[in-house]
């Protein structure tokens, strides 16, 4: 498996334990299991020929990896990428919901403009998985998930806890990271204003979780509705704070 396919997959892990069931989720990696042990025996010559002809698929991948984590930032801080750990884009209005169909369907029509002789068997490959991505992903336009936008599984509200922690993907270093996820946070109460908005439009259209999943959520809501400064999950960054950044 090559870089490019490694990066893509990757890409897909993350959108996807956000975006649909744990079923899904499982069959993904089983997928992704059988790709990585399969081995592209194409002659090293033909390889070159090959990486000359397909540079611009090879820039093809490359953009819509790195503009699926402009869209999706919480997946660069995930990979170790802190180019965007300040963003938190509000994924329930209509505006982030137009941008997010336009990647998916863009990249897919490139990805079909390559046919399987302008390919190697890896590029082949990497173009499938890509195509496979987008398709399930506008799929899942069809469903109105903004009217659940928390839930008992994957749902910011578990994410953001676990950066506030201290003890995720986040870092907490430098006066620089302590800026972003103030940023990050503000971003966050927007995203959580338009969440309660689209549970009660949700309410009224009679589009709700089951009983027995959301009471699973209060719980997690307990923690977040700490009134105890000290004991709030998000007060753990300042009882962390380096001893490096009062010096």
């Amino acid at each position: 498996m090559g870089l490019h396919d490694f990066m893509l997959v990757l890409n897909s892990i993350l959108v996807f334990q956000n975006d649909v069931n744990m079923k899904n989720y499982l069959i993904l990696l089983s997928t992704i299991v059988l790709f990585a042990s399969c081995k592209d025996h194409t002659s090293s010559k033909t390889q070159d020929i090959n990486s000359e002809k397909n540079t611009t698929f090879s820039n093809m991948l490359d953009n819509f990896y790195e503009e699926g984590l402009k869209l999706n930032p919480l997946n660069a801080t995930a990979a170790g990428d802190n180019r965007y750990n300040n963003s938190l884009p509000n994924t329930l209005t209509e505006a982030y919901v137009t941008k997010e169909k336009a990647y998916y369907q863009d990249f897919k029509t490139k990805a079909e403009s390559y046919p399987n002789d302008a390919l190697n068997k890896s590029e082949q490959l990497s173009r499938d998985i890509l195509i496979w991505d987008c398709e399930v992903n506008l799929e899942r336009f069809n469903f109105r998930e903004d009217y659940t936008p928390i839930n008992q599984m994957w749902t910011k509200q578990l994410t953001i806890g676990q950066l506030a922690s201290g003890a995720g993907s986040q870092p907490f270093k430098t006066v620089e990271d302590y800026n972003n996820w103030l940023q990050r946070v503000d971003h966050y109460l927007e995203w959580v204003a338009s969440a309660e908005e689209r549970m009660k439009a949700g309410m009224a259209a009679n589009h709700v979780l089951p009983k027995s999943l959301i009471v699973k959520v209060l719980p997690q809501l307990q923690t977040i509705a700490e009134t105890k400064l000290e004991d709030h999950l998000f007060y753990q960054p300042i009882k962390n704070l380096p001893r490096q950044l009062f010096c």
